[in-house]
């Protein structure tokens, strides 16, 4: 699950647009056990949406964009 979490995070997710850059692949890896634990103990997609936004606040240093964050 960790490894499609971390795929989704860098070709869907990717706020810093890294995807096609070579070495990249690993840019948003420190976030996928929390997202892997949200979905472990079936948070609502609301909840894992809302917890997206907020790392791409606090952790990335963007504005959310609650379509691309969901």
């Amino acid at each position: 699950m960790a490894k499609r979490v971390s795929q989704i995070l860098h070709t869907v997710w990717d706020p810093l647009g890294v995807d096609s850059e070579p070495g990249a692949q690993m840019e948003y890896d420190d976030y996928v056990p929390e997202i892997v634990r949200l979905l472990v103990c079936d948070a609502s997609a609301d909840g894992i949406a809302a917890r997206i936004e907020a790392i791409r606040r606090e952790h990335v240093g963007l504005p959310g964009d609650e379509a691309r964050d969901r």
